[in-house]
């Protein structure tokens, strides 16, 4: 009884399990990864570029990365 009537006003929130992922990639790939993260609810932590290739740190949820390999190729 205690609990269902704490439990309103405890402000309790479901949590998603996240995914911290690096994707490096050539340079003329970078506006599609980032897309394709952004499409995923990814959200973009850090980006790199070097002579030829990006890095990409991003945050993902767990349920938006499955097939997530299969698209990158």
């Amino acid at each position: 009884m205690a609990v269902r009537q704490a439990y309103p006003h405890a402000g309790a929130q479901i949590l998603e399990p996240i995914m911290r992922v690096e994707v490096q990639t050539p340079l003329e790939f970078q506006g599609s990864v980032v897309g394709g993260i952004a499409r995923r609810r990814g959200i973009i932590m850090n980006s790199s570029s070097e002579i030829d290739f990006s890095t990409i740190e991003a945050e993902i949820p767990l349920g938006e990365m499955f097939g997530y390999s299969t698209e990158l190729r």
